[in-house]
């Protein structure tokens, strides 16, 4: 349950666990169980990015430079939108060996070739393609081309399965399915992917961005207040009774993205960064319990709210 403290000089803190805290997120509104904890849906992941996936067996080639390449392009919809790639390396265990990471991400509509490089280790055995889009907006990959160097300094081409998204779905998929050989990391609420024909005869995967939030960093609900000599940071979700949420230590107002959806619909979300976290600032003094509930305090009286519902983890 979600308990209502009143504050005076001190802010009394609601703290839950994470696990228990999403269970209550995805409860509101209250409503009576329909199946078993078995046979109950997995609930939607909500992000601001979205990942297409492609394993590639590169034991093979172990030690060897690498390069990868694709045609992407984005148009654009929303502050920080853009689509890169990036590349994983990986031992025949699992074990993360390095990432190469293209340098600047692609927020052109017009389509642009991109090239990374790396180098294999001596133990890798998987490589995992990623092509990754953020935010909001059409965007678009195609042609991707994984290749290694040979000892005589050629560059010799890796198969990879549909690299150039050609091959058609199966009969029986629906429109939005990820291509054969191609795997999407994660559903993610606001983002849908199809092929796209053009009238040239080519293929490509588009994936469209539509309503998604980058909580953290959403000037739309984003305030700044300076309380207790500092500059805080909050966000606010929603109407009703307020219902201030606190992160833990090293996170920032990003770790309720779960959350804050299903609780905006029935509370007045004050989603805060805490005192030298995410965007907000600190003066050097020692961050403290005290301190921390010192700053809620001042917050919640600059927003003239007598009380507050707190839910918390961690630190929080």
């Amino acid at each position: 349950m979600i308990s209502r403290f009143r504050f005076g000089t001190a802010l009394a803190v609601l703290s839950l666990s994470l696990c228990g805290f999403r269970a209550l997120a995805q409860a509101v509104p209250d409503a009576p169980a329909t199946t078993t904890p078995a046979a109950a849906a997995k609930p939607p992941f909500i992000s601001f990015a979205t990942s297409l996936r492609h394993k590639v067996v590169v034991a093979a080639y172990a030690g060897r430079p690498f390069r990868l390449s694709a045609r992407l392009r984005a148009d654009t919809a929303s502050e920080g939108a853009s689509i890169k790639l990036l590349a994983s390396c990986f031992t025949a265990r699992m074990q993360f060996s390095s990432v190469a990471v293209q340098d600047t991400a692609v927020t052109s509509p017009m389509w642009r070739t991109i090239t990374l490089r790396g180098q294999l280790g001596r133990r890798d055995s998987l490589l995992m393609i990623f092509g990754q889009v953020l935010m909001n907006g059409t965007f678009g990959i195609d042609d991707v081309v994984l290749e290694v160097e040979t000892k005589s300094h050629h560059w010799q081409a890796v198969p990879l399965s549909n690299g150039d998204f050609e091959q058609p779905l199966p009969t029986n998929a629906p429109a939005d399915a990820a291509p054969p050989g191609w795997e999407p990391l994660n559903p993610v609420v606001g983002f849908r992917g199809r092929l796209v024909h053009e009238s040239s005869g080519n293929t490509y995967y588009e994936v469209r961005g539509t309503e998604v939030t980058h909580y953290g960093h959403n000037r739309r609900a984003g305030h700044f207040q300076t309380v207790n000599g500092v500059r805080l940071y909050y966000e606010t979700y929603g109407q009703g009774e307020p219902l201030l949420l606190l992160h833990g230590n090293g996170e920032t107002i990003g770790s309720f993205t779960q959350q804050i959806g299903a609780l905006a619909e029935r509370y007045r979300v004050i989603a805060v960064d805490t005192r030298g976290h995410g965007q907000s600032k600190e003066d050097g003094r020692r961050l403290t319990y005290d301190l921390f509930a010192d700053d809620m305090v001042a917050l919640l009286d600059s927003l003239l709210l007598p009380a507050a519902h707190v839910v918390g983890w961690s630190d929080g």
